[in-house]
């Protein structure tokens, strides 16, 4: 969806703000999106980076140690390593240059060497790939990271909308991957343990049915801010997140969407 091009800032700092909760260190300091653009964090103000390899118009990922140095970046097809070079076996991945949210990344709980790539393939207008994963360890490639395992795919597109996001457990350890289905109302999320990733999704039906797959999902704290394109903008609250049982309800507002965006003094 290229014509949304004055969005591309906002849904940049939306996978930034996912990262931010999502780790309780620093592992959001960087960010990489738009044309060759860069955020860094670390000094407490936002400064511009223009070290970037990533030219794309729609979703990306950035990672960072938990000291806050770089690691790698996506948009969804490629991964740069932390020295701006393709990662070795890092080009080819399902996601999309038009995916609105092509990916995330979610280092594997209880080990420091793991990280999972989760893209999402252009679902709109003739995407066929859905929700895959990758894997990719970073002390390959002589510090620079290797991709060790490629698409593998754990939702169709026959079933997929353009957002993805992740989110903490409970427990404080493991990990929630979370989507959203297409032509229903199902969030479809994901647990990621240190034993991997179970591919049996917990499915929980709320809200709107989602007929158009151009949308956002974001989250803040124990709710989440999701559009569905030329939808109202959607608020769900949630009394326990995404574990066996889950109580939502949700609350809209405005006549129309296609992206959104959160902040905290």
């Amino acid at each position: 969806m290229k014509r949304f091009r004055h969005q591309l800032l906002l849904l940049a700092f939306v996978l930034v703000g996912n990262e931010n909760i999502l780790f309780a260190q620093l592992e959001a300091n960087n960010g990489y999106f738009g044309n060759y653009a860069g955020v860094s964090f670390a000094s407490g103000e936002p400064v511009a980076l223009l070290d970037g390899a990533l030219n794309t118009s729609e979703g990306v990922a950035t990672i960072s140690n938990s000291s806050g140095l770089l690691l790698f970046y996506i948009d969804g097809q490629t991964i740069w390593n932390r020295n701006h070079q393709i990662m070795s076996n890092g080009t080819g991945l399902w996601g999309h240059s038009s995916s609105t949210q092509s990916g995330v990344v979610v280092k594997k709980p209880g080990n420091n060497t793991l990280y999972y790539v989760f893209t999402m393939d252009q679902v709109a207008t003739g995407g066929i790939h859905g929700v895959s994963y990758s894997i990719v360890d970073k002390n390959l490639g002589g510090g620079l990271g290797a991709v060790t395992i490629k698409n593998i795919e754990i939702v169709s597109n026959s079933n997929c909308t353009e957002k993805i996001t992740a989110v903490k457990h409970a427990n404080g350890m493991d990990i929630w991957v979370i989507t959203h289905g297409w032509n229903n109302n199902q969030f479809l999320a994901f647990l990621v343990t240190n034993s991997g990733i179970n591919t049996t999704p917990i499915i929980s039906n709320t809200g709107q049915i989602h007929l158009m797959r151009v949308c956002l999902l974001t989250q803040i704290v124990n709710n989440f801010l999701i559009t569905n394109y030329l939808k109202p903008l959607l608020v769900l609250f949630f009394i326990q997140i995404f574990s066996y049982k889950s109580y939502p309800s949700y609350t809209a507002f405005g006549e129309a969407s296609f992206s959104c965006e959160f902040g905290s003094a």
